[in-house]
């Protein structure tokens, strides 16, 4: 999960999944199957209108890398969908808006590990 900072610095969509390409070829490199993980909400995503069209726009074609690579090894899985950035969530959030707070890091980590078992017992399956 990487490139939020990205989207402040108006880096193109391209650019930031060209980068984050090269952080999965790595792991690849040496072995290791990767999960690209969309860029997370923010209170920036959703009250700065280029700034949420970026993200958007950053996030499909995160998707789109991902889903053109081999199956055996990256899997994508939206952040966002886990802990969104609403009124609902704010318990999940810093005050800044665009850092995930102790209770939402949490609220990720418990969300997102069913999501990595099956991903797990898929692989295992192949083996």
């Amino acid at each position: 999960m990487a490139g939020t900072n990205d989207l402040a610095d108006r880096t193109s969509p391209a650019e930031i999944v060209a980068n984050l390409a090269t952080l999965h070829s790595h792991c690849h490199a040496v072995g290791a199957r990767t999960v690209a993980l969309t860029i997370p909400e923010s209170k920036a995503s959703k009250t700065v209108p280029w700034y949420g069209a970026l993200r958007s726009e950053a996030n499909r074609a995160l998707e789109e890398w991902a889903q053109a690579q081999p199956s055996e090894r990256v899997s994508f899985i939206d952040a966002a969908a886990l802990v969104p950035y609403s009124e609902a969530e704010q318990r999940c959030w810093e005050p800044d808006g665009l850092h995930m707070s102790a209770a939402g890091y949490k609220a990720f980590g418990e969300r997102l590990a069913p999501k990595l078992a099956d991903l797990v017992a898929a692989i295992e399956e192949e083996e």
